[in-house]
């Protein structure tokens, strides 16, 4: 006891000290006797991850705004598209009725009773578009 007791206190002894370099290395015996070490290495490399996903979260969020405003521009190029075209068309029917209209009014007039064919051609036409 006294030769431990004197390596013990001898400050010119130095004593072998035993370590682990990798804490997350050393089995735990059970849950009484759990290392808090590798608990607390584990939640650190936890929170990690969660970070990088948070990060990811944020930049998919960002690229679905992207992917929308790309559609919507898309979506209205095509609205364009589809009135110029429809613009088109109303000139051609407003061309079609001016030249109906023009064709009435260089139809004689006759009495009620007497067969007018190209009057009332025109006529038709006439309504046929109107009714477009």
């Amino acid at each position: 006891m006294e030769d431990i007791v004197k390596a013990m206190l001898d400050p010119d002894r130095t004593l072998p000290i035993f370590y682990a370099t990798d804490l997350s290395r050393i089995p735990s015996v059970d849950l009484k006797h759990c290392d808090i070490s590798v608990i607390l290495m584990e939640l650190k490399s936890l929170r990690l991850e969660l970070a990088e996903l948070k990060y990811l979260k944020e930049e998919v969020a960002v690229l679905r705004q992207q992917v929308i405003s790309v559609k919507s521009e898309q979506d209205f190029a095509s609205m364009q598209d589809d009135v110029a075209h429809l613009k088109a068309e109303l000139m051609s029917v407003k061309q079609l009725m001016a030249e109906s209209s023009d064709a009435v009014a260089r139809a004689p007039c006759v009495p009620d009773g007497v067969n007018n064919t190209q009057g009332s051609e025109a006529l038709v036409l006439l309504r046929s578009v109107v009714i477009w």
